[in-house]
């Protein structure tokens, strides 16, 4: 760790939590507190290393949220595109990573990845009305009228 990254950890703002981790090294719940907090000041690489950590600790859905969001605020959106695959594996009840996974495909363009993510998740839960609307959407910005 640089001096710079040793001085905010030991901030005020930072000191308890990170004398916490200092005493319980194997607390995931630490890392993500601490990572959360990172994030509020915008210090996404810090963050990211902390969300990195919980999840080497605890990979739930939780923690994995949390470090693919540590990802694309750190500006390594490949990372999170890769982490947010394997968590839908992973995870296959929890939609989330699909949607997340379809806001990014649909940021970069890729569409017809983006479709068959939303898609993906309305054959587990044909009730879900945001999977819907933005699949309404991502057909009226495809000019897919029809099925809009």
């Amino acid at each position: 760790m640089n001096d710079a990254a040793s001085a905010i950890l030991s901030s005020p703002r930072y000191k308890r939590i990170t004398d916490s981790i200092r005493s319980f090294p194997e607390n995931s719940d630490l890392y993500r507190q601490r990572g959360t907090l990172l994030l509020q000041d915008r210090q996404y690489e810090l963050a990211r290393l902390d969300h990195q950590k919980a999840w080497e600790l605890k990979g739930d859905e939780t923690t994995g949220l949390d470090y693919a969001t540590s990802l694309l605020l750190a500006s390594d959106t490949p990372a999170a595109v890769k982490l947010l695959q394997e968590c839908r594996n992973r995870f296959t009840t929890y939609s989330e990573f699909s949607r997340r996974l379809s806001e990014l495909y649909t940021e970069g363009g890729d569409w017809d990845k983006a479709r068959k993510e939303y898609e993906s998740v309305l054959r587990r839960d044909s009730l879900d009305f945001m999977a819907w609307y933005e699949l309404g959407q991502l057909s009226l910005r495809m000019r897919d009228t029809a099925t809009a």
